[in-house]
């Protein structure tokens, strides 16, 4: 699993959102392997087992990661991240300039779970 993260976080194409998200999950799971400190006391050394910490700061990183950095998020992205800063682009200019700002099309697959129905006229026509 270490190597896939490794692979992942030096790929180029990688975001560095997506960056920060792998060198968290990596430190998380380094982490959790310090939980195997219990098994020096099979060994006949007295150790104290101090795994619940490693497992417990292992647990927390992880949540932080899947919340801060929507780990879990399976949908792809509706906008590229070029489109996307083209979209801010034109929507900067188009308020510099007083016009209409320009609202994107949404997807099917972003209308599956819309909770209530869009309010401008516009949105319903395009």
């Amino acid at each position: 699993m270490l190597v896939l993260l490794q692979r992942f976080e030096v790929d180029i194409r990688t975001h560095k959102t997506k960056k920060r998200q792998v060198m968290l999950v990596k430190i998380a799971t380094y982490i959790y392997m310090g939980g195997a400190i219990d098994l020096v006391s099979q060994y006949g050394y007295p150790v104290f087992p101090f795994s619940f910490l490693f497992i417990g700061t292992s647990v927390i990183l992880y949540g932080y990661a899947m919340f801060k950095y929507a780990f879990l998020k399976i949908a792809p992205p509706l906008e590229t991240e070029d489109e996307l800063a083209r979209r801010k682009i034109a929507t900067y200019e188009m308020r510099h300039l007083g016009m209409a700002v320009p609202v994107p099309k949404p997807r099917f697959e972003s209308m599956l779970f819309r909770t209530s129905l869009p309010r401008s006229p516009a949105l319903i026509l395009s």
